[in-house]
């Protein structure tokens, strides 16, 4: 699957291992020692774990042969470990431990040596319940409406039944990458069958047809019916078919953690005050010139949380949009939930929500600043969900918008 593969089949057989062969960059865990049957178990696990349902009625066949927990589940984070020494057959491929090069003007902190969770040789794996996957495909068509510009207004209306959104988006052209500091707000008192999400898109195909769309994202997320809580979470997710197939987090087989300190799923402490302190995650995306995996960063000194490998998608060789701003979904006959901080934008700095620092990364792997005049700001629900005030400000929040808004828009199902 992964470009390094015959590389780390070479050094396997000349004796040489990973680190002796010079300075690469990557670890291979095909020299891991053998587990015999316990290997055999994990892959059973990782089968069910990560396999992509498409009913489901075939998503809980499958979860049914789900093994019990084995003891390198950290119980108390409801984390997996999975360890560089004792994964020999399910882990064949060589992992790329760090991208060739960052986007000129991005400051880096590399936290592979970095503990401060993990025990050395692991990484952060959310543990996947049988509810994460029986709610992921469903959410997958709450946040897709706004990203790709429909033939028709049949087509418009036919997908997204229940989503809102308040965006930012790039005018279609060639984007390699998207950085943003996004406020964080908690949602207590959301509803089990409500979400609401502040992300970043970064977007193939975005002109259509739906099937051709390819979409990266990244942000912060409440959703009680996905995580079985009703606190706020890192959320990633990735399509490579109009959100067909794909999937959150780590729900399925795609993004690769290298961290050991942060991993799509975790929870988000650090929450906004309204009208007090205003808390924020820094969130990264960008393409590795040189490999064509996507890559993650996440938290004011961009740590590296690990990346989507180019092998996923077929149609973002060159993205042709990326979308900052919130989305929301509500069922019929049940007002929508709140959004960004769940105030208008109107009500200003500490009580509204804001992206700030958002940047983007061009063909010559460099950041900068948008352009207004090369973006547009929009709102499916401006009554209820508002955005505004999208213009650069200088230091220190740079290119900025306010967003968000109380909800309360309900629609009605005939009966």
């Amino acid at each position: 699957m992964y470009k390094d593969r015959e590389i780390a089949k070479d050094n396997q057989s000349s004796g040489r291992s990973t680190s002796d062969a010079g300075e690469s960059e990557y670890m291979n865990l095909e020299e891991l020692p053998d587990r015999g049957d316990d290997a055999c178990s994990d892959r059973r696990m990782e089968e069910a774990l990560g396999a992509e349902a498409t009913t489901q009625d075939v998503e809980l066949k499958r979860l049914s042969r789900v093994p019990k927990p084995n003891p390198r589940y950290l119980s108390s984070l409801d984390y997996l470990l999975l360890t560089d020494s004792n994964e020999s057959e399910c882990y064949k491929e060589a992992m790329q431990m760090r991208p060739s090069s960052f986007p000129e003007g991005m400051t880096i902190n590399s936290n592979l040596h970095k503990n401060t969770t993990c025990p050395r040789g692991t990484v952060l794996i959310r543990r996947t319940t049988k509810n994460d996957l029986l709610h992921a495909k469903t959410l997958q068509n709450h946040v897709k409406r706004h990203v790709t510009s429909y033939p028709s207004e049949k087509d418009k209306t036919s997908i997204g039944i229940g989503s809102h959104y308040a965006v930012m988006k790039t005018t279609i052209g060639e984007y390699y990458g998207a950085s943003a500091k996004l406020i964080v707000y908690g949602f207590p008192n959301i509803k089990v069958d409500q979400s609401t999400i502040s992300q970043i898109w970064v977007i193939g195909g975005a002109t259509g047809p739906l099937d051709e769309v390819n979409a990266i994202q990244a942000g912060w997320h409440v959703c009680p019916s996905l995580y079985g809580d009703y606190l706020t979470h890192l959320s990633i997710s990735w399509t490579a078919d109009g959100y067909d197939t794909g999937c959150y987090n780590l729900h399925c087989q795609g993004f690769m953690v290298i961290s050991r300190d942060f991993s799509p799923g975790m929870e988000i402490t650090q929450l906004s005050t309204y009208g007090g302190i205003q808390k924020a995650i820094d969130i990264s995306i960008f393409k590795d010139p040189d490999e064509g995996n996507w890559w993650l960063t996440y938290g004011e000194e961009r740590s590296l949380v690990g990346y989507w490998p180019k092998e996923l998608f077929n149609n973002l060789e060159k993205p042709n949009e990326v979308d900052y701003g919130g989305a929301s979904y509500s069922p019929y006959n049940e007002p929508s939930p709140p959004m960004g901080s769940g105030h208008m934008p109107c009500e200003g700095p500490n009580k509204t929500c804001y992206f700030l620092n958002i940047k983007l990364v061009n063909k010559k792997n460099q950041l900068y600043n948008p352009k207004s005049n090369r973006v547009k700001i929009l709102s499916n629900r401006p009554d209820y969900y508002g955005i505004d005030g999208n213009y650069y400000s200088g230091y220190p929040d740079g290119y900025k918008f306010r967003y968000g808004g109380p909800g309360g828009y309900t629609r009605m199902k005939e009966v």
